[in-house]
């Protein structure tokens, strides 16, 4: 992804992707505008260019297509922005009611200063079944896995796995990456870093 060094920002923006507002799932933490039909991604299609960020007064009546999602953000640090952020956290009372800490933070900082880079580049796994207009496995170039996580439990051979049963593939995808780093610790001798890591990951089933 060092792509994503060249991607041309004001100092003082950060590029990141969309939150997802499907709420497919139904969740009840939810606001009532979370619907597909006021989600950014779906009127996407194979390769779409990164939808746009609304700002002034085209953002009115499209707040949940300012939302990001900070699975991944770029962004340049200096010191002014940073006594900035420092500032803002002391004295915004917004702050203590985020549901999503460091992503809301985020979303109200940097609002009207972010650029939306390629779905890919944060592709939550959810969207493999709740995205197929724009889904393409080949595409897929940082996978986020939201709420569980796969080194928690092995991949059966039903691939039911995940809250809602429906991440076989995505987590059998980290658990061959897995096996891959693995066996190459295990070919150079590192047992020190594979029983740290072994203790950390679910057992074999």
């Amino acid at each position: 992804m060092d792509e994503l060094f060249d991607v041309p920002l004001p100092r003082d923006w950060i590029a990141a992707n969309h939150v997802c507002v499907c709420n497919l799932d139904k969740d009840s933490w939810a606001p009532s505008s979370w619907t597909k039909e006021n989600c950014v991604y779906t009127g996407l299609g194979p390769g779409s260019e990164p939808p746009s960020v609304p700002t002034g007064d085209e953002a009115q009546g499209k707040e949940t297509q300012t939302l990001l999602n900070s699975g991944l953000f770029i962004f340049t640090p200096f010191e002014k922005q940073w006594n900035n952020v420092l500032r803002f956290l002391a004295e915004d009372k917004r702050v203590r009611e985020y549901m999503f800490p460091d992503q809301d933070f985020l979303a109200d900082f940097f609002r009207g200063r972010w650029k939306s880079v390629g779905w890919q580049y944060n592709a939550l796994k959810t969207w493999r079944y709740w995205h197929q207009n724009f889904w393409d496995d080949e595409k897929v170039k940082n996978l986020h896995y939201i709420v569980d996580k796969p080194w928690s439990k092995r991949v059966g051979p039903d691939g039911i796995v995940g809250y809602l049963g429906k991440d076989g593939v995505t987590h059998r995808w980290w658990w061959e990456e897995y096996g891959r780093w693995e066996n190459e610790r295990e070919k150079s001798g590192d047992e020190e870093i594979l029983k740290i890591v072994k203790n950390e990951v679910a057992k074999p089933l």
